[in-house]
């Protein structure tokens, strides 16, 4: 079955727009507008966000991956970007921009190689489909 990989790059309005939201919806008392801008960077394997007050730029909230994640879900689904349910998700960083990754039978295959060459099907070769002289 063929695979399908997305890559949903987010800049930083719609990251700072997303974890407002998620901010205002986890904590009721959060004034989305009190947010200034929201730095995104990996700290080791993961992709984590510092939140900076626009009242007091020295100010910040660190935001885990997964509440970066949970945050990216909710903006997608309330701007009717469609998302597999049931795929695996990942953050990355790619050129200082948020990058959702996701996709359809994430099962990893590789190829067959012998002596340094992939080697393919039969039919693959001949041009052929199986069964087909």
């Amino acid at each position: 079955m063929p695979s399908e990989l997305r890559y949903i790059m987010f800049d930083a309005e719609e990251v700072r727009v997303a974890v407002c939201q998620h901010l205002a919806f986890k904590n009721q008392r959060i004034d989305p507008r009190a947010i200034g801008r929201v730095a995104v960077f990996t700290a080791g394997t993961q992709v984590v966000a510092d939140v900076y007050s626009a009242r007091d730029p020295t100010a910040s909230l660190r935001v885990d991956t997964t509440e970066l994640m949970q945050a990216l879900l909710a903006f997608c689904r309330l701007n009717r970007i469609p998302l597999p349910r049931l795929s695996p998700k990942k953050l990355e960083l790619s050129d200082g921009r948020l990058v959702l990754v996701t996709g359809t039978n994430p099962t990893a295959t590789e190829p067959k190689v012998v002596d340094g060459a992939i080697v393919y099907a039969e039919w693959a070769v001949k041009g052929a489909l199986p069964g087909k002289p």
